[in-house]
């Protein structure tokens, strides 16, 4: 039954995104102009990840003298950074050619999502294989119509930061790039872990637990990872 409530959560998400954004950022394409009085609220939207509170399933800590608020935006940027250097790391190691400034601006949107939905764990996503489906299809469902809901020229910007959670079919270089995202994801959720138990909170010693269990199956693919990894958790 848990899991039922937990898909039909995921689901009733999606239409509510649907319906957000044909009510705050309408375009009217014959009159070239959006339908709120000439103005689009794409800015809000943009914008939104610093009004959305991750972990917010779990129980975290008080001591605001120790801990700050885990918002979607300062994910997103600690995955973006990390990206960067992991993809640059990954290019040394390796003698590759990826654009680390460019996989950093997808990294920057890859939770974007949870405008939308709130913070949905990976442990839910993978809860079975209709759920991790059906929360790949809202993500680019979400995407692509955010993308037609900006002005014209906003479109190829829009499209160029979201392609790869868009696409279908990935090449084996967007795979890569996705790990290293992936990657950064685990790492940036891991240090908000750190922040909690350093701050007493016990609740989040499974959690910690779950994400490096999940760095070191990526480590496994790819050296700078690897490197990330022994950096994270030292052996000696």
């Amino acid at each position: 039954m848990k899991n039922i409530n937990k898909f039909l959560l995921v689901a009733s998400s999606v239409l509510f995104f649907a319906q957000s954004l044909k009510i705050n950022c309408e375009f009217n394409f014959v009159e070239r102009k959006f339908s709120n009085s000439g103005q689009c609220l794409f800015g809000k939207e943009l914008t939104a990840p610093r009004d959305v509170q991750r972990w917010h399933a779990s129980h975290k800590s008080n001591d605001k003298s120790k801990i700050y608020p885990k918002m979607l935006s300062s994910h997103l940027l600690d995955s973006s950074w990390f990206t960067y250097l992991l993809v640059s790391v990954h290019n040394d190691l390796n003698n590759d050619s990826l654009d680390p400034y460019r996989c950093a601006l997808l990294a920057s949107f890859h939770d974007y999502l949870e405008v939308y939905t709130g913070d949905i764990l990976s442990t839910t996503k993978s809860l079975d294989p209709e759920m991790k489906k059906l929360c790949t299809k809202a993500e680019k469902y979400a995407y692509s119509n955010f993308i037609e809901s900006v002005p014209e020229k906003l479109k190829k910007p829009l499209r160029n930061a979201l392609y790869i959670f868009i696409k279908g079919k990935l090449s084996d270089e967007e795979k890569k790039i996705l790990n290293f995202i992936k990657f950064s994801d685990l790492m940036s959720a891991y240090f908000e872990c750190l922040e909690e138990l350093e701050a007493g909170n016990k609740e989040f010693l499974e959690p910690s637990k779950y994400l490096q269990s999940e760095m070191k199956d990526l480590a496994t693919r790819d050296v700078s990872m690897e490197y990330f990894y022994n950096l994270l958790f030292p052996t000696n």
